[in-house]
């Protein structure tokens, strides 16, 4: 008798993008809800995972549930000589280089631009959050175009 496979539950955070899954880190590692996450990432845009509580290893690993992981393609390399698996984004750092590209990027940016093949995802943790602003906006460009009128999305398309 085959086994169900189990599912993991999703809050949508807007009718229009995001979702919200209370999944934990060992959940997340076990890869058996990867085609699910896929899945939602395509349907809403942006997931969200509070409970998860990643270690940078974990996330990396947790990367490779999903797919190939693109490394980071900043120029940058990291102490190996080799692309960064995670760019660490702090406003601290020691690094002029590095702080000029984090100003550049307060404004709306699109990550992976850089990549010969767009990469299907950014994956975000935060370490440390900031007393008061810092917030990390998305929007979702489909939902927008369809609120267009028809003759806009035709000269669009």
């Amino acid at each position: 008798m085959p086994v169900a496979e189990s599912t993991i539950a999703a809050t949508d955070l807007t009718p229009l993008i995001g979702a919200r899954i209370d999944a934990d880190a060992g959940t997340l590692l076990s890869g058996s809800h990867a085609a699910q996450i896929r899945a939602l990432l395509a349907a809403t845009g942006v997931l969200v995972f509070p409970a998860a509580a990643l270690s940078d290893d974990q996330q990396i690993a947790v990367t490779a549930t999903l797919g190939t992981p693109a490394h980071e393609n900043n120029g940058t390399l990291g102490p190996d000589g080799k692309p960064q698996a995670i760019y660490k984004v702090d406003a601290a750092q020691d690094d002029q280089h590095a702080i000029r590209r984090l100003r550049n990027n307060f404004l709306w940016h699109l990550d992976g631009s850089m990549h010969d093949v767009p990469i299907l995802a950014s994956i975000l943790s935060a370490k440390r959050i900031a007393p008061a602003g810092g917030q990390t906006e998305w929007a979702n460009s489909c939902a927008a175009f369809a609120a267009l009128p028809v003759e806009e999305q035709a000269e669009l398309a």
